[in-house]
């Protein structure tokens, strides 16, 4: 999750977000494995970090959703309830 763009969108489409790159990044191990090199600029990815990164990245944005949920869950009950 960059850093630059941590605030930005809904919970809900950073969750969609991040849960696309994770699958991206799981596509990528299945094709290359453990190491890749970029054949235009040579450079060597390891995926399996890519993983763990990404995975890292769904976990806060699931938190974040989960606090949202919490959220709309309270709001829509607190009227609902009688006293």
């Amino acid at each position: 999750m960059t850093d630059l763009f941590y605030n930005q969108g809904t919970p809900e489409i950073k969750l969609i977000e991040e849960c696309a790159e994770l699958i991206k990044a799981v596509c990528k191990y299945e094709r290359f494995k453990v190491e890749a090199t970029d054949p235009k600029t040579g450079i060597v990815y390891r995926n399996d970090e890519d993983i763990k990164r990404e995975m890292d990245d769904v976990i806060q944005a699931m938190e974040k959703m989960e606090i949202k949920i919490r959220a709309d869950v309270y709001e829509f009950y607190k009227d609902k309830n009688p006293k």
